[in-house]
């Protein structure tokens, strides 16, 4: 991709990062008493780096979109878990069609549906997994996170079954890690840090990584 499309990507990156943080403040009616998803330019900033990074990694127009896509709502989905505790629905559950729908149509262009079926899959496998452990928390795992996990299957699994593995697997790790540093700091009574937004960090990571 050219100097100038890559800048323009980033430019578009940051207006959608704006947008969605903005529809992610709107779709938190109730806060957590005493916070409150306010405006701020973090997530604008984000996710325009992460579109540059990944306009430089990935050639295909289709799958570009797809991962823009992802990391923006991505981007917004973290902020709130990480201010408000909260993964609004409207933002998670439109992102399946979007990117099952431009997956499609790249699997259609390229005329190999192996990275499409793999996707589906995944996207099966970690849904079930994590309502399996949803089933048995004890109060770490909510609701959304196991339903942000099918969205994670799905576009991890896009590109391999060792993407899904690596990403989740980085996701724990960062939680135990997360742990371990509060009992050293003897906060063992703290929050800590959601696993909704870990997952979305690894997540994001391994895109990048992959592409």
């Amino acid at each position: 991709m050219e100097l100038q499309e890559i800048a323009s990507w980033t430019v578009a990156g940051g207006a959608i990062g704006r947008l969605m943080h903005g529809a992610a403040r709107r779709l938190v009616p109730s806060p957590v008493p005493g916070r409150h998803l306010a405006p701020h330019p973090l997530p604008e900033v984000v996710t325009a780096a992460l579109s540059a990074a990944l306009a430089c990694r990935i050639d295909g127009w289709t799958q570009l979109l797809a991962y823009s896509w992802f990391t923006a709502v991505g981007v917004s989905l973290a902020v709130s878990d990480l201010t408000v505790r909260r993964l609004p629905n409207a933002l998670i559950i439109p992102a399946y069609p979007v990117l099952l729908a431009l997956f499609s149509v790249d699997a259609a262009t390229s005329h190999s549906t192996t990275p499409l079926l793999r996707s589906a899959a995944s996207m099966m496998v970690t849904l079930v997994a994590f309502t399996a452990l949803y089933a048995f928390a004890t109060g770490h795992l909510g609701g959304g996170d196991v339903k942000l996990s099918g969205l994670i299957g799905l576009a991890l699994g896009w590109f391999s079954w060792t993407a899904v593995f690596t990403g989740i697997l980085l996701a724990w790790l960062l939680d135990a890690f997360g742990v371990v540093i509060l009992r050293l700091s003897r906060k063992s009574q703290a929050e800590g840090l959601p696993l909704g937004a870990l997952l979305i960090v690894a997540s994001i990571t391994t895109v990048v990584a992959n592409s």
